[in-house]
């Protein structure tokens, strides 16, 4: 969210759905506060590694091990 749109985006989001203005440094502290376990937990919760693909598009060196 680097784009001066995409920080008017969540600014404006921000303020209609609660009501409070952005606070830029607290969000920064919330995700340098994220852990490993904090991460691994959230793709544990999000993904299917049963149903996992994998596709690649381009000169490759050498062949890629999963």
């Amino acid at each position: 969210q680097e784009s001066t749109s995409s920080q008017m985006l969540a600014y404006g989001k921000q303020l209609l759905y609660k009501d409070e203005i952005y606070d830029y440094e607290a969000r920064m502290r919330e995700i340098v506060a994220l852990t490993r376990d904090d991460v691994m937990d959230a793709i544990a919760s999000s993904f299917d590694f049963s149903k996992i693909a994998v596709s690649s598009v381009g000169n490759l060196k050498k062949q890629i091990e999963l």
